[in-house]
């Protein structure tokens, strides 16, 4: 074999998915737990160490590892709920989607209270929610006001869906409404009011090209890092950067009864996460096995020299 020849054909290039969900997931996340549609993804490794001299001249005789750090990082197109609300640090959340039509017409008033009669059947809308109606074809004439009340219609007909209150001193209409303007639920994401971490467990999941089998890394508890960027462009779609940082389990998160008890074994022997392949594609009989990634099961990085390693799976 020629010196600098290909020794496999393990060349990473394609999509990616990233499935994030709750710690209780770990190891069980499927399409249902995905982001979406990435620009990127990219799993950053780095390690520094102290070097330990003597002599004169100075001569390195040893080396030891100081810190570790692991992120995953990536692009992402969809802003979806789940991913506003994991980029904003208040968890993990999907919503349904909860619309139809008014079916009397309404009047704006600042005074009182107003009853918006509706076609969303009554058990999809809370006291609390917030509604957004607009005419049809004008939505820059929408106003968003919330449910202080909610009823069974006493519309003949249309008794099993909701007719709403609103409290015109709090939230009112802005605009007149008529027969079959649009309404929605409008699914609330707080801003700023984050006080606490939120932990979630993380896979990274590519496809060999090759043979076609899954390949990826499995992360059992990262938190996020950063925040949102949304942005509005009329010549490109938006996309937002995301970073989580992966952490190692503590020992209570192990514990029977806590989040990560099922896979007690998998961290103890792999306290970070870890990379899953099949077996490599090989050149000319040269073998390249799928690995396990970070730690050994004592814990111990294979090199303990200050190092960067970037693999770029999308």
């Amino acid at each position: 074999m020629a010196i600098g020849q290909a020794v496999t054909k393990n060349f990473p290039i394609g999509s990616a998915e990233i499935r994030v969900g709750p710690l209780e997931e770990a190891n069980r996340l499927q399409q249902s737990h995905s982001m979406g549609l990435l620009s990127s993804a990219n799993i950053n490794f780095t390690q520094d160490s102290v070097g330990l001299s003597a002599g004169l001249p100075n001569t390195l005789i040893d080396s030891a590892i100081t810190n570790i750090n692991v992120k995953v990082s990536a692009q992402i197109y969809e802003y979806s709920r789940k991913n506003i609300s994991l980029a904003l640090n208040e968890g993990s959340s999907n919503s349904n989607s909860v619309s139809g039509s008014v079916v009397q017409a309404v009047t704006a008033e600042n005074t009182g209270t107003t009853i918006i009669e509706t076609n969303i059947p009554v058990g999809n809308l809370s006291v609390g929610d917030m509604l957004i109606i607009f005419p049809d074809k004008l939505p820059e004439n929408f106003s968003s006001v919330q449910i202080t009340n909610v009823e069974n219609s006493v519309i003949s007909g249309n008794e099993a869906n909701a007719k709403v209150t609103i409290d015109n001193t709090k939230t009112s209409l802005l605009f007149n409404y008529s027969v079959d303007d649009p309404v929605f639920r409008a699914n609330q994401i707080g801003l700023g009011q984050s006080t606490k971490t939120n932990y979630f467990t993380l896979d990274v999941i590519g496809l060999d090209r090759i043979t076609g089998k899954p390949t990826g890394f499995k992360f059992w508890k990262v938190a996020v890092e950063g925040g949102l960027e949304y942005s509005y462009s009329n010549d490109s779609f938006a996309v937002t950067p995301m970073t989580f940082k992966v952490l190692q389990p503590s020992s209570e998160d192990l514990l029977p009864g806590k989040p990560l008890h099922h896979i007690a074994d998998l961290v103890t022997k792999h306290p970070y996460g870890m990379q899953f392949s099949g077996e490599g594609n090989t050149v000319e009989g040269n073998p390249s096995v799928g690995y396990e990634f970070l730690y050994d099961v004592s814990g111990n990085i294979l090199s303990d020299s200050s190092s960067f390693i970037e693999v770029l799976v999308a």
